[in-house]
């Protein structure tokens, strides 16, 4: 079947007896032309006139008008001659398919033109002979497009009487299809936005590369959309129906959301170094900011120690914790600050002894508490000498005191403190206090730590040492007690991808946990990373290595002389004295290698490099196993059946009984007077989701277990 308006041309039409040769236009009569000659002609006469008849001005004028007057009558005649000619090689042209035997100009009438100063005709009349068929839509096609190529336009049929053989014909001032039609992404846009915010919400599309990267919505769902959880299902429903990852930005006062286009979050960031500028130590100090990572919009995340003094990093192992304290350690002895690093494990920083401008890196409990103890006489020294006015905040250099795993490090001193105790010692470690006090005043000391953790603990993170750590990071997934103390909800951190290394939870400048995955930092002790190896390296070392004395070497050194049954105390180890780092003396200090020539049961397994590592950090390895063979609903109650209405925030639901689907809710908002939005990111990947269900709906339900601290009931 043939559509009306095809363009198959059939010149001549078959059956139709041809035009006689004799039969053509005559020559149109340009009567402008004559007129072009008198007006001027009349011009020059009025203004000889004007002169014999003194009366320049008058002639001049005379002239000028008419002199006008004919330019206007050229110009016209010359379009009009022009506009002729295109009517009349138009009917030449479309002559053979109307049947007719004389050719006259009544058989094509044209109006209203457009276009230009010649234009093209809006509306064409065409008259046809009684032997032509006009029903044939070849018949009109051919038409159709005879006239298109002659009056340089896209016609369309308006009418035809065949009765009259009268066919009327309009231009198409539709615009090309690439021009009016919207892409469809657009169309996908403004369908999607008009579903979830009314058909009276107006969207306005930003492109970059031929993608859109922004879409403006003006709304008139300002009270719905007051709704937390509202907004967030539109956030999600955008981000699930539209490509690409979307984050919204509301303004609630105006009714007005932006949506804008952000990067998939890499699984793999590199480290950036921001300049070193120490004119001015301490104003350099006031504006230090230490990068991290970057947050799920692509922003890079800072530390900013003058504003948030102590730095809180959580994780387990095989999460990246460890890298980010590395990567903190190279920032910030880069911008020339002292480090000292009390390493929980003996063996994640070693590649950092010796490193420019970090001056002790302590591997051995009474090491490591002898570094406490200075840290807190630096600390006293100068409250001190600010109290007696000898000195200002602006005098002192910064010191950064970096404590990996630090439940490690309190179980460690309470074993060794027993077996150095002496009589008159206290009962309990003093150095454990003696971090609490750093926490609450080594700020106004310029004094900063980094503190590690595997976990969450209650004991820490339930007081007043919580609050002195208001920069923290979450690596891997939480226990939804964890997130509960980390970040005040039973669900952020809880549903992170399982499979991505690096990647954890922070805040960001108005303090809002949000997603982010951190700096993949190098290791000087592997060597991996060489380009960021040599780019983390300060280009001056301002502090130079320095060692902690044993209390026997530090007697040889004295000259003095110990009973040969004397053995070193608490408070020995608490006064060892710290000094330059001399290779001879780290020798003595080092603690003797294991016997391998034993072959006894008890007998220590030789270590070689390759699996040194796998077996120092055994302790860990195994911990982190237990909590893996746990399951994934370690820390839930059993599960119980809950109404919809009773869900809250942190509770893990059943979603689909079929897929066995459970989900963390992170958010319950109502809908209507029936129904109720439950937002849940899927417990094994993580991604985010959400659902309409009826409030008395009865589901699957695990609550977190109650734990002292947790603010959950």
């Amino acid at each position: 079947m043939m559509v009306i308006g095809s363009r198959q041309a059939t010149l001549p039409v078959p059956g139709l007896e041809p035009l006689a040769e004799t039969s053509q236009l005559p020559p149109r009569n340009h009567e402008w032309k004559i007129w072009a000659v008198v007006i001027p002609a009349t011009a020059a006469l009025s203004f000889c006139l004007g002169l014999a008849m003194d009366r320049f001005l008058l002639g001049a004028a005379a002239a000028i008008l008419l002199f006008f007057a004919s330019a206007a009558v050229v110009a016209y005649g010359i379009r009009d001659q022009r506009r002729g000619e295109i009517i009349d090689n138009t009917l030449e042209a479309v002559a053979p398919m109307l049947g007719v035997r004389k050719l006259t100009r009544a058989l094509l009438r044209v109006n209203r033109w457009k276009n230009g100063w010649v234009g093209t005709p809006g509306r064409v009349k065409l008259r046809y002979a009684n032997q032509v068929n006009g029903r044939d839509p070849k018949w009109v096609g051919g038409v159709l497009e005879v006239l298109d190529r002659n009056l340089g336009g896209h016609y369309q049929v308006k009418g035809h009487n065949h009765r009259t053989k009268l066919l009327v014909l309009a231009l198409d001032v539709t615009p090309a299809k690439e021009e009016v039609l919207l892409s469809e992404q657009v169309q996908r846009v403004q369908a999607v936005v008009k579903e979830l915010l009314g058909e009276s919400a107006t969207v306005e599309c930003e492109e970059a590369d031929d993608e859109i990267n922004t879409v403006t919505v003006t709304h008139k769902q300002g009270i719905h959309m007051a709704m937390v959880g509202r907004r967030q299902r539109v956030e999600k429903v955008i981000s699930a129906r539209m490509q690409g990852r979307w984050v919204a930005h509301w303004d609630l006062q105006n009714d007005i959301v932006r949506f804008t286009q952000r990067p998939e979050m890499p699984s793999l960031v590199y480290p950036i170094y921001e300049d070193v500028d120490r004119a001015d130590a301490h104003a350099s100090y006031l504006k230090l900011k230490l990068p991290y990572g970057v947050d799920e919009n692509g922003n890079v995340i800072f530390w900013q120690p003058a504003l948030n003094p102590h730095m809180l990093v959580v994780g387990g192992t095989g999460t990246g914790k460890t890298v980010v304290e590395h990567g903190f350690l190279e920032q910030i002895a880069r911008q020339g600050y002292r480090v000292w690093v009390i390493d929980g494990k003996r063996i994640e920083f070693v590649g950092f002894r010796g490193y420019p401008n970090v001056e002790l890196v302590a591997s051995r409990v009474e090491h490591q508490v002898r570094m406490i103890i200075a840290a807190h006489e630096l600390m006293e020294e100068r409250y001190t000498l600010i109290e007696a006015g000898k000195a200002t905040l602006k005098d002192f250099d910064a010191l950064f005191l970096i404590i990996d795993e630090y439940a490690t490090l309190k179980a460690r001193i309470v074993r060794w403190y027993k077996s150095v105790k002496q009589k008159g010692d206290p009962t309990q470690p003093p150095m454990l206090e003696l971090i609490e006090d750093l926490a609450r005043l080594a700020r106004s000391a310029k004094i900063h730590m980094i503190l590690g953790l595997q976990r969450p603990d209650v004991s820490f993170l339930g007081g007043e040492m919580r609050d002195n750590f208001a920069a923290r990071i979450s690596m891997g997934r939480l226990s939804p007690q964890g997130a509960n103390m980390m970040w005040d909800s039973f669900a952020i951190g809880v549903a992170l991808p399982r499979n991505v290394r690096g990647r954890g939870v922070s805040t960001d400048a108005e303090s809002n946990p949000l997603e982010i995955q951190t700096f993949w930092n190098p290791d000087p002790a592997k060597g991996d990373l060489p380009e960021y190896l040599e780019k983390a390296q300060p280009e001056e070392t301002t502090y130079q290595r320095m060692m902690i004395l044993d209390p026997d070497i530090e007697a040889d050194l004295d000259g003095s002389t110990q009973a040969p049954d004397y053995e070193a105390g608490y408070r020995d180890y608490a006064e060892a004295r710290i000094v330059l780092f001399d290779a001879r003396l780290a020798d003595e200090l080092a603690p003797p290698p294991p016997d391998r020539s034993a072959h006894t049961s008890n007998a220590l397994p030789e270590i070689n490099e390759e699996t040194y590592d796998i077996e120092a950090s055994g302790e860990e390895e195994a911990e982190d196993s237990m909590e893996s063979n746990s399951g994934l609903f370690e820390g839930y109650r059993p599960a119980t059946q809950e109404k919809a209405s009773s869900l809250e925030e942190g509770d893990a639901v059943l979603i689909d009984d079929a897929l066995n689907l459970w989900g963390i809710v992170t958010a319950v908002e109502p809908e209507d007077d029936d129904y109720l939005i439950l937002d849940y990111r899927d417990i094994e990947t993580g991604e985010a989701d959400s659902a309409s269900i009826t409030a008395d709906t009865w589901l699957h339900t695990r609550r977190p277990d109650e734990q002292e601290g947790s603010g959950r009931k």
